[in-house]
């Protein structure tokens, strides 16, 4: 029988199959995780240096607004603000280490000379975002 001062038991001590199972759903988060991000990565230069898919350039209208008017609403109800503060932030992030401005494009077409010089930088790094959030997305799906 133990006494009161004995601290092992179901409580404190988690049986070794819990902790083979944690690690077991950990790992498959990861994996799982790694493999969507890679699948989303593979191709993630598509289309550059120019943007084919309209609701790219409006993300990004909207977060280079919001940071070049040191505003903190991105002026579009249509789409979920998170994506415009991720991108805003991502933008930041980029003009910070390279320098490139903060102009809003004139057009949410793929014409070339619409395209403003350096905005593949943006929008390459707002795909890599999407890309982390989308195999983060893979992984807790497995889970």
């Amino acid at each position: 029988m133990a006494d009161a001062s004995d601290n092992s038991g179901p409580l404190t001590d988690p049986p070794r199959s819990y902790l083979l199972s944690a690690f077991a759903s950990a790992a498959m988060f990861w994996a799982v995780s790694v493999a969507g991000f890679l699948l989303r990565v593979w191709h993630v230069n598509w289309g550059g240096p120019f943007s084919y898919y309209p609701g790219e350039t409006r993300i990004l209208n909207g977060a280079l607004g919001m940071l070049s008017a040191g505003e903190p609403s991105p002026n579009h109800f249509d789409i979920g603000a998170l994506i415009f503060y991720l991108e805003a932030g991502v933008a930041s992030a980029v003009n910070w280490v390279t320098g490139l401005p903060l102009d809003v494009l004139h057009s949410p077409e793929a014409s070339p000379d619409m395209f403003l010089d350096g905005q593949w930088a943006y929008l390459l790094s707002g795909r890599l975002v999407i890309a982390l959030l989308g195999g983060l997305t893979c992984g807790l799906v497995s889970l």
